[in-house]
């Protein structure tokens, strides 16, 4: 299982992509054993996109929320279970 935990008062803090506080920590959950940090997300202001890292960056948005976009950074490949 793949969650993610939510730091919302960093969501509007005015930070862009400050790796000290990003606004989500992604983890897997594997079926034995605790949860394994494996990424981590940044929102980011509606408009315009930062010209972080080129192209590299996936952006996604959820439809139907007045939220700004989000930036998901991932560490690579889940570990086998």
């Amino acid at each position: 299982m793949v969650f993610h935990l939510r730091r919302s008062s960093y969501d509007r803090d005015s930070r862009i992509f400050d790796a000290r506080r990003p606004e989500s920590l992604v983890y897997w959950w594997p079926k034995r054993g605790a949860p394994v940090l494996i990424g981590f997300m940044f929102r980011v202001p509606k408009g315009p996109r930062p010209a972080f890292a080129g192209p590299i960056p996936s952006y996604h948005q959820h439809m139907g929320e007045p939220a700004p976009a989000t930036l998901a950074t991932g560490a690579g490949p889940l570990p086998s279970s």
